[in-house]
């Protein structure tokens, strides 16, 4: 039965505008100060990712990363997936995790089990709809809020999609902080990629209203142990309690505009991810939902026309890389790098493959035969080449001079890989 008092975790970070916890439909997910005392501590949950000190411990949740769609204990509290997907304070489940450093000047990782209550909940402020944002739109560009979704295309989505790479190469080598990823290494998460576009937005106009706000990722992008809320995007509130979302990080090509309270946008999203087990299908059509007084905007996918594939909650995030970023950089066996083009289709994809001990690459419309470690074993480097040419290199590196830097980064990683076996 679900508990009738709030879980004290979400009531100390944020309830996300829900009469019960989001992440664990109402029951209670700290333990008492005596239990809590004997537990083992992965990441000190009072300190940001960076070392820097909250002010009060930031609870921690135990997370069970997804419940079974049927036969569940509590598979009748919530009727969609992505809420399904929540705790279970039985549950003390061991995942495999990895975790990289840098020794002596040399790349390493180790490896071994993780439980998901050792990390950090997510901190939430107050709704970003809670007042009605004044702000001059047509001032900004050419028809008001009727031209602003062309406007936020072309001079924010469009930047970042060119400029911007989604990689986790920034964190294997030591960056701690996704807004300098976003700005020496014009790459890194989603959280990377929401600090670029907030950047973006007040260099354009300085008192535009936007915030960093969180997000549950679609099925497909799931990984075990990964945070209920593991993404997070960039939310502009407007007048009537609308609001605008702006995602790139899942290549989301367009501004999802929903200028009042039960707006409703339609849009074809070709490279709009498929519900888990589902393959895609020929209409690309999603559809997205406000509904201000639960501060939610709901995703619809073609597969699933009826069921929410992931969920925006409008309530800007205080702890986006110690809740986000460290859990899903540990839990992660892939490195990946994505380029996309202007119009968000992804143009190239590299991923290492821990888990599997080889490199795989999408680049020229093409999937290239996966490169074995094994392979770079002996004469690394002109096997990397030989695999990977200069002019495919350079596809993946942010500017020219970096491509040495590219090579260079993945045979540390197939190295690090290499010692931590040994």
């Amino acid at each position: 039965m679900v508990a009738a008092s709030v879980c004290v975790v979400c009531e100390s970070s944020g309830l996300l505008l829900r009469d019960t916890c989001p992440l664990c439909d109402g029951q209670p997910g700290w333990p008492e100060c005596s239990e809590a005392d004997s537990l083992p501590t992965l990441l000190d949950s009072s300190s940001c990712y960076d070392g820097t000190k909250f002010d009060a411990p930031t609870p921690r949740h135990q997370r069970h990363f997804t419940c079974p769609d049927v036969d569940h204990e509590r598979g009748a509290v919530k009727k969609s997936r992505y809420e399904r997907r929540s705790m279970d304070c039985s549950k003390a489940e061991l995942l495999s995790m990895v975790r990289w450093s840098n020794e002596n000047d040399k790349l390493c990782y180790s490896s071994g089990t993780a439980v998901s209550y050792e990390y950090s909940a997510l901190r939430c402020g107050d709704s970003i709809l809670a007042a009605s944002p004044e702000f001059d739109w047509e001032a900004l560009c050419s028809g008001g809020l009727d031209g602003a979704e062309a406007w936020l295309t072309d001079q924010v989505l469009a930047p970042c999609f060119s400029d911007m790479s989604y990689s986790r190469m920034p964190y294997i080598f030591g960056e701690t902080s996704s807004a300098r990823a976003a700005k020496d290494w014009l790459g890194g998460n989603c959280v990377a990629f929401a600090e670029f576009l907030l950047q973006k937005l007040k260099e354009l106009a300085t008192d535009l209203p936007a915030f960093m706000v969180p997000s549950t990722l679609p099925e497909a992008y799931h990984q075990p142990g990964y945070p209920h809320f593991g993404h997070v995007t960039v939310a502009i509130p407007l007048a009537n309690f609308g609001c605008i979302i702006l995602d790139p990080a899942i290549r989301l090509n367009r501004p999802i505009m929903l200028l009042e309270d039960g707006a409703e946008q339609s849009f074809d999203w070709a490279e709009g991810p498929p519900a888990m087990n589902r393959k895609k299908v020929k209409s690309t059509t999603w559809r997205f939902l406000l509904d201000s007084k639960s501060g939610q905007v709901k995703a619809f996918s073609p597969q699933q026309p009826d069921i929410p594939i992931f969920t925006y909650f409008l309530k800007p995030v205080r702890n986006a890389d110690v809740a986000i970023t460290v859990p899903t950089n540990d839990f992660n066996k892939r490195i990946l790098i994505v380029r996309t083009k202007k119009d968000g289709a992804k143009s190239s994809h590299l991923s290492i493959r821990i888990d599997k001990e080889r490199v795989e690459a999408f680049v020229n419309e093409t999937w290239k035969e996966p490169l074995p470690f094994a392979e770079l074993a002996v004469d690394a480097m002109a096997k990397l080449e030989a695999w990977m040419p200069l002019a495919e290199a350079r596809e993946f590196a942010a500017s020219e001079g970096m491509v040495l830097d590219f090579y260079q980064q993945i045979l540390q990683i197939v190295d690090a890989h290499g010692r931590a076996e040994r």
